[in-house]
C-alpha cells in the first residue's frame, strides 16, 4: 500500500478555508495512492469539487444507486455535498490519483473544459499529465514561496490535459495528420535547415498541392509560410536576447542573405532588425 497526498489546512479547520468566499481557484488537497482496498463512504459529500483519476486497477462508483466499474483511463468529477460512495477491487491494486479545490471559478472552468461531474469519463493521460499529478503534490508538501499560486496553475492546466485526453479518446489522427505534426517538429527542431517544400512533399508521398492543402488545413499556414513563422521568430528572440550582430542571426536562422532576411523581417514585425534590437 502506498498513500502519497497533502492538504493546506495545517493549523486551520477544512470548514473555515472552504468557506472562504474571496478564493478564485486553490487546491486544498492533493494525492496518490496505489492499494487493494479503501475507499469513500460520504453520502453527503464534501464541500470542495474532487476529481479521482484511475490510472490502472479498478474502482467500483456508486452514482444516484447504480453501480459503475472506473478502470485504467476512467476519470470521475464530483461536485461540493454530492454524494461519494466508492471502493477500490480488492482482487486487483489499483493506482489512483486525487486532487480537491474550490472556488469562485471552478465550475465555470469545468464547463468551458466540457468536464461533466457524476458522468464516468474517459480519457488515457500521457506520462506528463501523471508527473504534473505528483508536482502539485510535491508543492503542496514543500510549500516553498508562492506555492499555492503554482499549484493554482498546474491544477488548471491538469484540467484541461483531462479534457484534452477525455475529447480525444476514440478519435484517431488520419495518416496525412500524423505526417504534418511529424512536418512541424522537424521546422522547429531544424528551423536553420535548407527546407525545400517539394522535397518534403515528395519524401512523404505527397504532391506539394496536397501538402499545401492538408498543412494549411491543420495549423492554417503553407509550409513555407510555417517555416518562415517559425525562423522569424527565433530571430526575434535572438535579437532581443543575444549579442550576435544582424548578419549573424540571420545565417543562424537560415537566411545567408541579410538584405533579404531583414524584408522578410519588416514585413512580418513592421520594423527593421535593426530597429527592432534598438527597442529591445
Amino acid at each position: 500500500m502506498r498513500q502519497y497526498w497533502a492538504d493546506i489546512y495545517e493549523n486551520k479547520e477544512e470548514t473555515e478555508v472552504l468557506k472562504n468566499q474571496n478564493v478564485d481557484f486553490l487546491v486544498n488537497e492533493c494525492g496518490h495512492y496505489i492499494q487493494e482496498i479503501g475507499g469513500a463512504s460520504r453520502p453527503n459529500g464534501r464541500m470542495d469539487y474532487q476529481i479521482l483519476y484511475v490510472a490502472s486497477g479498478r474502482v467500483f462508483f456508486d452514482l444516484n444507486g447504480k453501480i459503475w466499474k472506473g478502470e485504467s483511463g476512467s476519470i470521475l468529477i464530483y461536485t461540493p455535498h454530492q454524494s461519494q460512495i466508492y471502493f477500490y477491487d480488492k482482487n486487483v491494486t489499483s493506482d489512483v490519483y486525487w486532487i480537491h479545490f474550490f472556488g469562485t471559478e471552478a465550475e465555470d472552468l469545468l464547463r468551458q473544459l466540457n468536464l461533466p461531474a457524476a458522468i464516468l469519463m474517459h480519457g488515457y493521460l500521457p506520462e506528463s499529465g501523471l508527473t504534473l499529478w505528483e508536482q502539485i503534490i510535491r508543492e503542496m508538501l514543500y510549500k516553498r514561496p508562492n506555492h499555492q499560486m503554482m499549484t493554482k496553475v498546474m491544477a488548471q492546466q491538469l484540467l484541461i490535459m483531462l479534457s484534452r485526453c477525455r475529447l480525444q479518446t476514440g478519435i484517431k489522427k488520419d495518416k496525412q495528420q500524423e505526417l504534418v505534426e511529424a512536418m512541424i517538429d522537424e521546422i522547429n527542431k531544424n528551423y536553420f535547415a535548407d527546407f525545400s517544400v517539394e522535397q518534403m512533399a515528395r519524401k512523404n508521398g505527397m504532391s506539394v498541392a496536397w501538402l499545401n492543402k492538408r498543412f494549411k488545413q491543420y495549423t492554417g499556414f503553407s509550409p513555407q509560410q510555417y517555416i518562415t513563422k517559425t525562423r522569424l521568430s527565433h530571430a526575434r528572440q535572438m535579437l532581443s536576447e543575444s549579442a550576435h550582430n544582424i548578419s549573424e542571426i540571420a545565417q543562424m536562422c537560415g537566411y545567408p542573405d541579410p538584405l533579404y532576411f531583414s524584408r522578410l523581417f519588416s514585413s512580418r514585425f513592421g520594423c527593421s532588425p535593426k530597429e527592432f534590437r534598438q527597442k529591445f
